[in-house]
């Protein structure tokens, strides 16, 4: 699933870091000693592990909420049954199901970015945009 050719190569270094817990979230950087505090920086509420940044966090919920809609998919909120569905039921080399594989990685992919401006820049972009631009990028990707 994350070496689909439909995906950005970019979206899918992010997205195996993803499954493998391996993106240096802050709780991750915790663990490691190197980070003191651990705040997730879409929400602000919650500790930052991987399945709350991309999945359980109320920004990206938002997201995944548009994204399961427009692709007719559900709206799981754990990536460990996120991607036992997408094994299961998104096999095959339909467009659609190609491209329901390209929305995760797309969207794994720009969550952590905007993450990284929020932490790194002090800006943001509301979740709408964020939509439309995941939206645009799959319609757009290779085929």
């Amino acid at each position: 699933m994350v070496w689909d050719t439909l995906c950005f190569p970019k979206h899918r270094v992010i997205g195996l870091l993803a499954v493998q817990n391996r993106l240096p979230t802050i709780d991750n950087l915790c663990k490691r000693g190197l980070v003191l505090v651990n705040r997730c920086a879409l929400c602000e509420s919650s500790l930052e592990t991987i399945s709350h940044l991309f999945f359980r966090c109320s920004y990206s919920a938002m997201v995944w909420q548009a994204i399961a809609f427009w692709l007719h998919i559900l709206p799981e909120v754990r990536l460990s049954q996120l991607l036992h569905w997408y094994k299961t039921r998104n096999r095959g080399r339909s467009q659609l199901k190609r491209q329901r594989r390209c929305a995760l990685m797309c969207a794994l992919y720009l969550l952590w970015q905007e993450r990284n401006k929020r932490i790194f820049k002090g800006a943001s972009t509301p979740p709408v945009s964020l939509i439309k631009k995941i939206k645009f990028l799959v319609l757009l990707s290779p085929s």
